[in-house]
């Protein structure tokens, strides 16, 4: 269990974070059967695709595909944008691409979080030139007031306005991933 002051080792040197609850994974579940609800009667499971953006999203795919309940194609892609920083660099890179076919399919994209807008938009460039029928964009956390590229959001579980988080999949430099809360991780 980590305590409110966390030491990591990042870039050879020590840096000790302060981690503040944010979002309680009882919450967290409440809000994916609610997004999960909404999206069943928008999509045909035999024409529908769930495309996860790692790996922030992997926690939040699965459990939204378990509470979708249907039996639905899905498969992932890897864009980074962070790195080690707490900031966006803005330019977003692709490390792994699927080569599913969208094509006249509804594309389900599921993002663990849409802060500067950058990531999605690059995104949702890659998916619109496969010629889906219909993309529809799930995130979990969604930053607005930091929106810096204007992206489509159709469903979003939180909304928050300031705060780097980490748990439930997202993460700081590859750490705190697995937290089964969300929390605010700030440097002291």
């Amino acid at each position: 269990m980590l305590s409110n002051c966390v030491r990591r080792v990042c870039e050879k040197k020590e840096i000790c974070f302060k981690k503040s609850l944010l979002i309680r994974k009882e919450d967290i579940k409440l809000k994916i059967s609610e997004i999960a609800r909404q999206l069943k009667n928008q999509i045909q499971p035999e024409n529908t695709i769930f495309l996860g953006v790692l790996k922030g999203s992997i926690f939040f795919l699965v459990d939204l595909l378990r509470e979708i309940d249907f039996d639905v194609k899905f498969d992932f892609i890897e864009a980074k944008s962070y790195g080690t920083s707490m900031n966006s660099s803005k330019e977003v890179k692709f490390t792994k691409i699927t080569e599913m076919d969208f094509a006249n399919k509804i594309v389900v994209i599921v993002e663990d979080i849409v802060d500067t807008g950058f990531t999605m938009n690059e995104v949702l460039k890659l998916i619109y030139q496969k010629n889906p029928s219909k993309v529809i964009t799930c995130v979990l956390i969604d930053k607005y007031e930091r929106r810096e590229v204007d992206v489509q959001i159709d469903y979003f579980g939180f909304r928050i306005e300031k705060g780097f988080v980490v748990g439930y999949g997202l993460d700081f430099a590859d750490q705190f991933r697995c937290l089964p809360d969300i929390y605010t991780l700030e440097k002291v």
